[in-house]
């Protein structure tokens, strides 16, 4: 499964709780997920938007906004995508994003990632993206997939 051939987007995630030490308690992350929940949401979703639309995907050029961690653009990528642009508010995510992809080897030529407000990074621009993805909803040019 992706997840967890790909587990270290959930590693590195600040949505995942960190075990706590008895010396020094973690700050409660927002949503608090468990490895299990973040790994089958992961899951889910690769094979909701990624693999069942891989014929659509092989070779496309694909937009990912707010790409927070950059793991759905990864996926684009792992399911045929020949490009993907994320675009995300927080440098800290796009750092994320840039060492999980080197991690597992992506060629640096397939991906880029731009910091700052999708509306001023896009700035009224039309999109020659296939596909368009936004916080897990992805347009293509056939409708919108959930």
């Amino acid at each position: 499964m992706f997840a967890e051939d790909y587990s270290r987007f959930v590693e590195v995630s600040d949505l995942t709780p960190k075990p706590e030490s008895q010396d020094q308690p973690q700050p409660q992350r927002r949503r608090g997920r468990t490895v299990t929940q973040q790994l089958n949401r992961m899951n889910e979703r690769y094979e909701a938007l990624f693999a069942s639309n891989r014929d659509i995907l092989e070779g496309a050029r694909v937009l990912d906004l707010a790409s927070h961690d950059g793991r759905y653009s990864f996926a684009a990528l792992k399911a045929g995508a020949a490009h993907v642009t994320g675009v995300e508010v927080r440098e800290s995510l796009i750092d994320k994003a840039q060492e999980t992809f080197a991690f597992y080897g992506q060629d640096p030529g397939t991906y880029r990632f731009v910091c700052g407000d999708v509306f001023e990074v896009l700035g009224g621009k039309s999109s020659t993206s296939t596909w368009c993805c936004a916080s897990g909803t992805c347009t293509t040019p056939t409708g919108t997939r959930n």
